[in-house]
């Protein structure tokens, strides 16, 4: 799942991405794309936890909580590095806007990476975030359904690069592979599961939109002893995930996990289970697929079309239907040529979708928009910044 990144020179000079949080996928990409940016890249954050809290920030990546001092700190980096190109992660946040509006007053080009296709915005909000989305020089939204929903927007098609957005898939496929069919059952045998037991997971921010009552319910349901559930993850229905393990021996509650060891379980698993009934991206998809997990998960989820339809990977039932959900794990734990089939097919489900690629498609991306910038908008983006207190002199 390599990728060739794009020629050096015709790269833009340099870059400031404005993100919402340093969530591992987000460390990973712009990891990538600053190896991929000539001059690199520099980073910051709106808050160190917005989700949950995330331990991979340095703190002086972080701008401040008050908005006037996070102005005032985006102002002045702006002022310093003169970037051509400012990244940012939508549109949502006082920081963003910050960004977008401060960048074009600098002559920088915006980039937007963006995973909503649903809105509730009306009326005035509405008219605003098109005038929002006017100022964006191009767009790489996560996905088909993303990028429909820009073109719904009224942004012109030729501004939009549907993203690959992704997490460090191809260091998830690489510790799988080293694990090989022994670790797995290793795995397996540490936490109590018979090797030929179908085993579902789920992993993700444990809250009610994911959609875990319908899981809880259907997995009861099953007929299916040897059958095991594993819940991972962090968020205010924990307690209740804990309390449900409690008296279903056949799930097993994890809490929180990462690197290897969040690795390790979907090594172990053969489906992942993501019921949301909202979501607007899913990148747990792309991870399961990427350790040769299969999927079941909702229609809400915007990863669906890209990652999983057509495909023997992915079972799709509607959102918010228990009897679907029900029906969709029956098969997959009664069939084991089922989940055999489902796990073969995820590596070519995933194919082309890493932190590298995602960061490819924006390299690309920022090549284009410097490249059809007005000739005094790159000229004001390239000039030094003026030194005041010479001029004061």
């Amino acid at each position: 799942m390599s990728v060739k990144p794009p020629c050096p020179e015709a790269c833009p000079g340099s870059a400031l991405a404005v993100l919402i949080e340093p969530a591992p996928y987000m460390v990973a990409m712009t990891t990538a794309l600053a190896e991929q940016l000539p001059t690199g890249l520099t980073v910051r954050y709106v808050s160190a936890a917005v989700t949950q809290r995330w331990a991979d920030a340095a703190p002086e990546t972080i701008l401040p909580a008050k908005r006037l001092a996070a102005l005032v700190t985006l102002w002045r980096e702006i002022r310093s590095t003169r970037p051509t190109v400012i990244f940012v992660a939508g549109w949502a946040h006082f920081p963003l806007l910050a960004a977008i509006v401060l960048g074009k007053l600098s002559g920088a080009r915006i980039i937007a990476l963006s995973d909503t296709w649903m809105s509730p915005a009306r009326g005035v909000r509405a008219v605003l975030k098109r005038r929002i989305l006017e100022m964006i020089d191009g767009f790489c939204p996560a996905g088909q359904r993303a990028a429909d929903y820009l073109r719904d927007q009224g942004v012109p098609p030729e501004k939009i690069v549907p993203g690959r957005m992704s997490s460090d898939t191809a260091a998830i496929a690489r510790h799988v592979r080293t694990l090989g069919p022994d670790g797995r059952q290793k795995m397996r045998a540490r936490l109590g599961i018979a090797a030929d037991a179908p085993v579902l997971m789920f992993l993700g921010r444990l809250a009610p939109e994911k959609g875990l009552d319908l899981l809880l319910d259907a997995f009861a349901q099953l007929n299916a002893a040897q059958a095991r559930l594993i819940l991972a993850g962090d968020g205010p229905l924990g307690e209740t995930l804990a309390k449900a393990a409690a008296r279903d021996p056949r799930i097993l509650w994890r809490g929180r996990l990462e690197g290897a060891a969040l690795r390790d379980h979907l090594a172990a698993a053969d489906c992942l289970v993501l019921p949301s009934r909202a979501e607007p991206f899913g990148l747990v998809i792309g991870e399961a697929l990427a350790a040769g997990c299969g999927v079941v998960a909702s229609g809400a989820c915007g990863a669906v079309p890209d990652l999983l339809g057509g495909r023997e990977a992915g079972l799709i039932v509607p959102p918010g239907d228990a009897g679907a959900l029900h029906a969709a794990l029956a098969r997959v734990c009664a069939d084991p040529y089922l989940r055999a089939r489902m796990r073969a097919d995820a590596p070519a489900a995933i194919a082309g979708w890493s932190s590298a690629d995602w960061a490819s498609q924006l390299c690309t991306l920022a090549e284009r928009v410097t490249q059809d910038a007005p000739e005094t908008t790159r000229e004001a983006s390239a000039a030094p910044a003026p030194n005041r207190k010479a001029e004061r002199a």
